[in-house]
């Protein structure tokens, strides 16, 4: 599931979700708006914190499709 989805169907603003991640909140805003590629490490919490509803392979293959058509 996409990030942005799952926030605002759990009513989770990115404030409160950067907070349970230990990211600012600009971070949360940049990594849904895809101007930045969260880390490994992050993208391990983010699956954590959704249990599983975002997953590694939900955020990393947006990334490869942008790498791969600009």
């Amino acid at each position: 599931m996409d990030l942005k989805i799952y926030l605002k169907m759990s009513g989770i603003t990115h404030k409160e979700f950067a907070k349970m991640i230990g990211v600012s909140e600009a971070s949360i805003s940049n990594y849904i708006g895809w101007r930045r590629k969260p880390s490994s490490s992050i993208v391990a919490r983010i699956e954590i914190v959704t249990k599983g509803k975002v997953t590694v392979h939900d955020l990393m293959a947006y990334w490869e499709a942008k790498k791969n058509n600009g």
